[in-house]
């Protein structure tokens, strides 16, 4: 019987409860440990580490500071030492830091597949940055972006060639997000009785204008009187967030979790899902509404066309004017039917599309296509949209 594959996974924290982090997790706690054996190593260290070691492997390999120095060096060749020792096969880094390592240890590692990721447009990049990843780019074997936009972003501005670049998208435990039963609102915000519920998955960064949401939801809020507002997230933007909520005389019909509760919890009793991001790769929030049967309200910015079909999952919002953000939320919650049909399509397409079992098996089929042939499964173009959806 032949052994498993060696994985191995690079994050730069888990300490974020986010999309990310907790897509990661998920899995690679469902690859097929007969033929891989996963370890995910963290760049730091972080107080949820413990819970999420009993999901998968959990390793961590520290590197403060600055990569390109003494100490960093140092830290890289321990890192390829470990990986020559247990002669791992697969080195994948998935967030930023992470895929810079692992570029690095292509140089030092040859004959390892070398995957680096691409999860968002590259919204903080600089010269400096785009110069180092060009320049780290000729040492990995494969590029792994989670969208078709995502994907062009390395092609056009890290001049990486298309053919290297490949799209697995993310995946959504659809179990998890059924609306099915109210479990699991232990620590949770206590929400309103009675009321409609728009919300927002998000952390409280400036990536995600929240700004833009609070603005929608004051005209929302004037013409709907059952209408109340969700974050689900934390982040220090948090007070200036509550200042505007104020100032917008809504302050008493927006919700702010702080970090408290569970996503799954809080999406069962939402009507609407929001996203008035002003970048995405491919949003696991939109995944989770879907899966959770909520319509999608969604700025149209990354990959977020790439999951939602327009006028039959959700509504995507090309002008980032509060009216023109306010606009479906109101139809929608003056469209009750419409509203349970566009939730419908949802989870359907989302089943269909986006399942976490389909990301686990094209997962599985690229690793090992890689290690038999040294070149990725074909595929032609993005996953298609479903032809016909219910209603």
């Amino acid at each position: 019987m032949r052994k498993p594959a060696r994985v191995l996974w690079l994050v730069d924290s888990l300490a974020a409860d986010a999309g990310t982090e907790r897509q990661i997790v998920n899995l690679g706690s469902r690859l097929n440990r007969e033929k891989f054996h996963v370890q995910l190593a963290t760049l730091e260290t972080s107080s949820r580490d413990a819970g999420i070691a009993g999901k998968i492997e959990l390793l961590n390999f520290p590197l403060p500071g600055r990569l390109l120095s003494p100490s960093g060096f140092l830290r890289l060749f321990r890192i390829a030492a470990y990986i020559r020792r247990h002669r791992i096969q697969i080195v994948q880094g998935f967030m930023f830091k992470s895929s810079l390592v692992a570029a690095l240890l292509g140089v030092l590692c040859r004959g390892t597949v070398i995957l680096s990721s691409r999860r968002n447009l590259g919204y903080y990049y600089t010269p400096a940055i785009l110069f180092a990843m060009r320049l780290l780019n000729r040492y990995v074997t494969r590029v792994v972006a989670n969208s078709e936009a995502a994907k062009q972003v390395a092609v056009e501005r890290e001049v990486v060639s298309a053919d290297k670049v490949d799209v697995l998208y993310n995946g959504v435990d659809m179990e998890v997000f059924q609306c099915a039963g109210h479990s699991g609102g232990e620590g949770a915000v206590a929400l309103p009785e009675g009321k409609r519920i728009v919300g927002m998955v998000a952390n409280y960064r400036p990536v995600k204008d929240i700004p833009l949401f609070l603005d929608a939801a004051a005209l929302v809020a004037r013409q709907i009187p059952d209408a109340v507002f969700l974050l689900v997230g934390s982040g220090s933007l948090q007070p200036g967030l509550e200042d505007q909520a104020r100032r917008l005389d809504i302050a008493d019909r927006v919700i702010f979790t702080a970090g408290r509760g569970q996503v799954q919890w809080y999406l069962q009793h939402m009507h609407i899902g929001c996203l008035s991001s002003l970048s995405e790769g491919f949003s696991n929030s939109i995944l989770e509404y879907m899966a959770a049967g909520l319509p999608v309200v969604a700025s149209d910015v990354g990959g977020n066309a790439e999951a939602i079909d327009e006028v039959q999952t959700g509504f995507l919002v090309r002008d980032r004017a509060p009216e023109s953000f306010a606009a479906p939320i109101l139809r929608l919650l003056r469209d009750e039917p419409l509203r349970v049909r566009m939730g419908g399509n949802g989870h359907a397409a989302c089943r269909a599309r986006f399942s976490m079992d389909t990301a686990v098996q094209e997962l599985e089929a690229y690793y090992q296509a890689l290690l038999e042939t040294g070149a990725p499964p074909r595929r032609s173009g993005p996953r298609p949209k479903l032809a016909v959806l219910s209603g």
